[in-house]
């Protein structure tokens, strides 16, 4: 029996306010088969704590395309709505991320002891807090590199995994 505040009434309660059945939320959500979430949205057997929350943030994401675009949606056209969310996700807003520029250049990476460069910001280091690039600046002064500049970038895409969340990401083996 599902709880008051549990993720499987909550995600009833998204359902409900959306007009899609069950079945058809199960092939949106297209990770567990469609007796499965039935099972554990009518409180047979609940959602462990991984699906649970996978689940509850699709439903979460229909109910923000739904308050976004006012209009009905058929939620049988789970491929169309799959496409729609998938859009979304992938257009979402950018992670900020710093970088250094060393004499108007991207840094890159340390190979073998050497700075490596490139003018992409696809490419570069990209530290996910500007402390952190500011220490790869520092590192980078010590090393002789001049025009050391950390910027942080706002506008542009880069996943999450791409993020250098420590020195070693960037290639500064063993520094501090």
């Amino acid at each position: 029996m599902t709880s008051l505040y549990s993720v499987e009434t909550r995600i009833n309660t998204i359902l409900n306010s959306l007009g899609c059945a069950i079945t058809n939320f199960a092939a949106i959500a297209n990770r567990l088969s469609a007796s499965r979430v039935s099972a554990a949205l009518t409180g047979v057997s609940d959602f462990g704590p991984a699906d649970g929350e996978y689940h509850l943030q699709v439903a979460q994401a229909m109910k923000s395309l739904a308050d976004e675009y006012p209009v009905p949606i058929d939620w049988k056209q789970v491929s169309r709505v799959r496409s729609a969310l998938d859009a979304r996700r992938v257009t979402s807003r950018p992670t900020p991320f710093a970088v250094v520029y060393v004499n108007g250049q991207l840094f890159q990476r340390l190979v073998n002891g050497e700075p490596e460069f490139t003018t992409s910001y696809s490419d570069c280091a990209a530290f996910t807090d500007p402390l952190l690039a500011t220490a790869a600046a520092k590192i980078l002064d010590g090393m002789g590199q001049t025009g050391l500049r950390v910027i942080t970038i706002t506008n542009q895409l880069r996943s999450e995994e791409s993020l250098a969340k420590t020195l070693q990401d960037a290639g500064f083996a063993g520094e501090a």
